[in-house]
């Protein structure tokens, strides 16, 4: 392949990148009023809507700890959808098996698990994950390309008084954090020598070159032109100083590039502002690490860190979607945990990889009008509401799908 041509697949494939990753359509744009709509990007559109007659693929990872408890209420999610006829699932199922190799920790990618992943994206399916320790998703994103990652954070109103904030520092939140995935400190290379008989010294090294910037930059500027037009860039110019000017070069010419407004903010006020000011924020492009810390932050906004979400994603179209929170091994088979994350993710997959806008908008209303009839898992306990658990929370958003499922259909 020549050089050119090499320039013109790379740009022809963060096109369709950036095309599936537009934000958002107003929810006037469906009958069924959806509060949770805006959490979503906008799906890839006509060229995946034309297979809604055959079985849209998924790889199951029921993961580790709560994992499969939170994974099986959205598979169960999945069979109400199936049951109201309009749309049908084929899921596959795989767990990854440890490898030595890649530092202190082993690969979680092993030949077997590599092959069946390389077989569900070949056949345009996507991976519906739980939680996997060790280095399962820093892995998984250097073995497929999943360059970048999307967390919508948007706050429901229904659960404005659930978290330690005051209502009007959640009121209106809906932004979202692009952050870059295969390049810097989660992706270097480190190592423990020993100085001498008493000390070790432990060393981690890390990069990024332009070509990795550029291409997280430019699906941030293209989602914020497409929403509001404010771009936040987070860096540390002066802790990172190197490193925090490629950034802000390429998100200057990106915001240029598609007219919006960018401001940067150094990594420690730009926490502050997440929490004081998070209304006022749009869309938000930052490294791995920083995104990171981020969006578990703003689990403090949504009301509980079991409803952070998002999903890797590579130019091609393969990706991952799974929670933000670990496995939680504490609560693993005692159906305390929030399936509302993983629930949540799986709306976002099917708007994003599958562009089935209609069901995506159920399981989003299905899960307001469950919260808003007082129905809460412990994290989101409050007054006056009912706490159930993992199981009875799942079927009361499955039970409330096949409800409005039937409704829309009616020609009444």
């Amino acid at each position: 392949m020549t050089e050119a041509a090499g320039h013109e697949r790379e740009a022809s494939n963060i096109m369709r990148s950036i095309e599936r990753a537009k934000a958002v359509i107003s929810p006037e744009d469906s009958e069924i009023r959806a509060p949770c709509r805006a959490r979503h990007p906008q799906g890839l559109g006509p060229e995946r809507e034309r297979d809604r007659e055959h079985p849209f693929v998924i790889g199951i990872v029921r993961g580790e700890g709560i994992g499969p408890e939170v994974v099986d209420a959205g598979l169960a999610v999945l069979d109400a959808l199936s049951s109201t006829g309009t749309v049908t699932f084929e899921r596959r199922c795989a767990h990854p098996t440890r490898e030595g190799g890649n530092g202190e920790h082993g690969s979680a990618i092993d030949g077997t698990f590599r092959r069946f992943c390389e077989d569900v994206f070949t056949d345009h399916g996507v991976l519906f994950a739980g939680a996997v320790g060790g280095r399962f998703v820093y892995d998984m994103r250097i073995a497929f390309d999943l360059y970048h990652k999307i967390n919508p954070i948007a706050t429901n109103a229904s659960l404005r008084d659930v978290g330690c904030l005051k209502p009007d520092r959640v009121d209106g939140v809906d932004l979202v954090v692009v952050r870059e995935c295969v390049g810097g400190i989660y992706q270097g290379r480190w190592h423990t020598d020993r100085a001498d008989d008493t000390q070790r010294v432990a060393a981690q090294s890390f990069s990024y070159d332009e070509s990795q910037v550029r291409r997280v930059v430019r699906i941030a500027a293209e989602m914020a032109r497409d929403r509001r037009r404010r771009l936040l860039l987070v860096t540390k110019p002066n802790g990172i100083p190197d490193i925090s000017r490629l950034w802000l070069d390429c998100a200057r010419d990106a915001a240029q590039e598609h007219d919006v407004e960018l401001t940067t903010l150094e990594i420690d006020y730009a926490v502050y502002r997440l929490i004081d000011a998070a209304p006022d924020l749009d869309v938000v492009v930052t490294s791995n690490l920083f995104g990171d810390i981020l969006v578990d932050l703003g689990g403090l906004l949504l009301g509980s860190r079991g409803l952070c979400y998002g999903a890797s994603y590579s130019a091609d179209g393969a990706a991952v979607y799974q929670t933000n929170h670990g496995a939680a091994h504490d609560l693993a088979g005692t159906d305390l945990a929030n399936p509302g994350g993983q629930i949540l993710s799986l709306a976002m997959m099917l708007r994003v990889s599958f562009g089935l806008h209609d069901e995506a908008d159920l399981v989003d209303s299905a899960i307001d009008d469950v919260w808003r009839a007082g129905f809460r898992t412990p994290d989101i306990m409050q007054e006056g509401c009912v706490a159930v658990g993992t199981r009875e929370m799942t079927d009361r958003i499955c039970s409330r799908i096949v409800e409005l499922a039937a409704t829309t259909a009616s020609p009444c």
